[in-house]
């Protein structure tokens, strides 16, 4: 439902005619379901064109049932999933505590690069071929398979979906969502 409300006040911009800039330049509009408790600093983490995508506080989505999820994958299932996404790539089903290792993780807790074998990919990656909900998240290897606990619900990008239901359950405004959300974006009319 949060989704399809979120959705439907896109679809009321668009369909009104309206665009979000920032600076005069069109932005790409990301959101993210449920966060980890702040969205992430586009600047920081994707470079000065995302410089509109603000780190904020979103405190209300730590109620959010999704926001913390443990799933257990047992160690064949892990192996036929990379095997699967990958040619050519071989796994042992055992000892994948040392073929498995995060490489870079964001102050924020957001895995950016993890090896499975020979294998290097973006955290989002991993966590879109094991089915989990955020590249926010732990590994724990276990002898029958990886327990990974994950934090919030996408990839804590632009709005989050949580916070601004809660926003708007509380008489706020697209317009106020957006500029708690987004820095120096406004809404417009679409030049025609």
């Amino acid at each position: 439902e949060m989704l399809r409300s979120l959705v439907g006040s896109e679809m009321c911009i668009r369909d009104s005619g309206m665009t979000i800039s920032c600076n005069g330049q069109y932005i790409e509009a990301r959101y993210t379901y449920v966060t980890a408790g702040y969205t992430l600093s586009g600047k920081d983490m994707l470079g000065d064109d995302y410089s509109y995508l603000m780190a904020v506080e979103c405190p209300k989505d730590k109620e959010a049932k999704e926001y913390f999820v443990v799933k257990t994958v047992n160690n064949k299932d892990f192996v036929n999933a990379f095997e699967k996404a990958y040619d050519g790539l071989t796994l042992d089903k055992k000892g994948l505590d040392k073929q498995v290792q995060v490489v870079s993780v964001s102050s924020d807790g957001y895995v950016s690069k993890m090896q499975v074998g020979n294998m290097v990919m973006t955290g989002s990656t991993f966590a879109k071929i094991l089915g989990l909900n955020s590249p926010n998240y732990k590994i724990e290897y276990m002898d029958s398979g990886v327990k990974i606990t994950t934090t919030g619900v996408g990839d804590g990008f632009g709005v989050s979906v949580y916070t601004a239901q809660n926003m708007a359950e509380s008489g706020a405004t697209y317009e106020d969502i957006l500029k708690t959300c987004l820095l120096y974006t406004s809404p417009s009319p679409r030049d025609s």
